[in-house]
């Protein structure tokens, strides 16, 4: 499953890249749960002791995430976040949902990704 979400991932961000503007970045962002320790390797039993559960990814969605005070018809607003490598001050953001694997409960299609971002501009 995780090697079906990177291809999709890999499809949409070369699509992404051919059809719009060096300024529309596409990043791929995971939670990370494990407070800090390393993450068990996916496909064995339990966690060993002193690793967090693996990663597990399942749901796809994709979002048009803009920062403040860009705001597209329909986004919500985000808390404020920065990058661990960024040293500026917290970035608020507004985002929209444009494709969503768990809504429609099938991958989505790149082209029909591509048509809602450009809706949602």
């Amino acid at each position: 499953h995780e090697t079906a979400f990177h291809s999709r991932y890999v499809q949409l961000k070369a699509a992404v890249e051919r059809n719009f503007p060096p300024e529309v970045q596409v990043e791929k962002l995971l939670p990370d749960d494990s407070g800090g320790k390393p993450a068990a390797p996916v496909g064995g039993g339990a966690a060993p002791h002193g690793t967090s559960p693996p990663l597990r990814v399942g749901a796809f969605e994709v979002f048009l995430c803009c920062p403040q005070p860009l705001a597209p018809f329909g986004a919500v607003e985000l808390p404020a976040w920065s990058s661990s490598e960024d040293s500026d001050a917290p970035q608020a953001f507004t985002a929209i949902c444009v494709a969503s694997k768990l809504q429609a409960k099938v991958w989505p299609a790149v082209e029909a990704v591509l048509r809602r971002l450009v809706t949602v501009m």
